[in-house]
């Protein structure tokens, strides 16, 4: 799990990747706002692309469930 501040903050950067802004405008809005990365000194347009990478599969992630049970059987052991 994340926690609670950079998950906000991921779901800024998710919310403006939606509304139309570019990889390139969301890192000079995080910089102007003083957001500042996890290990730079910046924001960049790759790092941006990267974050909505990874969290776009996390995304995806929570929204699948995916059980499966194959060859479930019982089997006895013959003693030799």
């Amino acid at each position: 799990t994340l926690n609670e501040e950079w998950e906000e903050l991921l779901e800024l950067i998710w919310k403006l990747h939606t509304e139309g802004m570019t990889n390139k405008e969301i890192s000079n809005y995080l910089n102007t706002n003083g957001y500042k990365p996890r290990r730079t000194e910046k924001f960049s347009s790759n790092g941006v692309w990267g974050i909505l990478k990874k969290y776009r599969i996390r995304k995806q992630k929570k929204e699948e469930l995916d059980i499966r049970f194959e060859n479930v059987g019982f089997y006895k052991r013959v003693p030799k």
